[in-house]
């Protein structure tokens, strides 16, 4: 992964972070989206696997467990 691919990333995971706040600036997020291709692909990616986690979560737990 390349640097600019880790700041793609990044952004990602700060946009799917804030959009479950109520200040979430969908105007600022819709900018970034369409900015770069490359955007929404990172966010996707990004809530997928936040989404396989949350669907996972108890499994993940028992597996971590002492």
């Amino acid at each position: 992964m390349n640097r600019d691919d880790e700041q793609i990333l990044s952004e990602a995971v700060h946009w799917h972070l804030a959009s479950g706040d109520d200040a979430m600036d969908w105007d600022g997020f819709t900018a970034w989206l369409e900015a770069d291709p490359r955007h929404r692909v990172a966010y996707d990616e990004v809530a997928l696997a936040a989404s396989m986690v949350d669907e996972h979560r108890d499994a993940l737990q028992q597996d971590n467990a002492p």
